[in-house]
């Protein structure tokens, strides 16, 4: 598991809003703009989440059995999906 991963949506998100960069440099700069402007906040929601991932490993006796980002309680609608989703910020 790769505690990093969780960034790198993110910032593809929010480097292609407005369309790809069309060139290597440009892609370069907004990435490295987006990193150093990443609030904290959501930097630290993103840590807090690694115990819960590393319990549920262990669980699993190390398994690949567990899927990364997904939760233990079944959703029963969409809209409770979509409601974790946003409140993780994936």
């Amino acid at each position: 598991m790769n505690m990093i991963e969780p960034c790198w949506p993110f910032i593809k998100r929010t480097t292609t809003r407005k369309g790809a960069p069309t060139t290597r440099a440009i892609a370069t700069k907004d990435w490295i703009k987006c990193w150093n402007d990443m609030e904290q906040e959501r930097i630290q929601r993103w840590i807090e989440r690694i115990v819960r991932h590393v319990r549920k490993v262990n669980e699993l006796n190390g398994g690949n059995n567990y899927r990364e980002g997904s939760t233990e309680e079944a959703f029963n609608s969409t809209k409770k999906r979509q409601a974790e989703r946003a409140r993780r910020n994936y």
